[in-house]
């Protein structure tokens, strides 16, 4: 097909439909009403993986997308879906949970987990979810059609594999660096409030003299400076610089 890439040697493209299914059956058959089961509302499923929840199994309903152990959840309604929500269900309570209906629930049949969970991230599938949204504005949804139709490049189980550990580890050492620099830049904040805070309340001459400011929260200032109300500064300004030096005289 002309535009398209070719594949490597021993891939094909396949439907999805044929490696994985769409909301797969799920029985709740050993549980009872006031059982806790892991239940994600779709602020809990984040970008890569889900913040731990429990609710209990009788507020389970039809109107909810229920999951096992092993399965995926994608976000389907935008901006969830383009901002890459999505998660693979393990360690769940019981090895079942539910969730928010906004969510799609694929499960592998005929391809590694792993994959298809990478797959689901990459802009191939991304900008074809998103050419299948309908609706208006906030509740633009994916078609389901995406999940059954959409051209999957399909290696063997064992290159899937590679492809997969490859990624967990190149994705949690990028993962690594955004949290070290993360934390750089709330150092850097820090400092730059503790700065602009220093210079406003101290001025300019960290050697200059001190004196209790009479106000607990602002402790000591300059001994030349005078404390007064913001009033009388805004009032000053709104009647030109002139007005500017009786403001030592109003004091807090």
């Amino acid at each position: 097909m002309s535009g398209v890439d070719p594949l490597p040697e021993g891939w094909e493209t396949i439907p999805l439909r044929y490696v994985c299914e769409l909301y797969p059956s799920v029985t709740f058959d050993v549980f009872d009403e006031n059982d806790d089961l892991t239940f994600l509302p779709m602020d809990r499923v984040k970008s890569g993986y889900f913040i731990p929840n429990t609710e209990k199994f009788s507020k389970y309903g039809s109107s909810y997308a229920a999951f096992e152990d092993g399965d995926i959840v994608l976000a389907k309604v935008t901006p969830c879906f383009e901002n890459g929500n999505i998660a693979i269900a393990e360690s769940l309570i019981g090895g079942k949970g539910f969730g928010s209906s906004e969510l799609f629930v694929i499960r592998p049949t005929a391809a590694e987990g792993r994959f298809l969970f990478y797959y689901f991230q990459s802009s191939t599938f991304k900008q074809d979810g998103e050419a299948s949204m309908t609706g208006a504005g906030g509740l633009k949804r994916v078609s389901p059609d995406v999940i059954r139709r959409h051209p999957l490049p399909f290696p063997s189980r064992g290159v899937q594999r590679l492809i997969a550990d490859y990624l967990d580890r190149e994705t949690a050492r990028i993962d690594g660096l955004t949290a070290e620099k993360e934390r750089m830049l709330a150092l850097l904040e820090e400092k730059r409030t503790a700065l602009i805070s220093q210079v406003v309340t101290r001025g300019l001459d960290p050697d200059a003299p001190l004196k209790p400011s009479g106000q607990e929260w602002l402790g000591e200032i300059p001994a030349h400076w005078e404390p007064c109300r913001i009033k009388f500064v805004a009032a000053a300004l709104d009647q030109g610089s002139s007005a500017l030096p009786d403001l030592r005289e109003r004091q807090v």
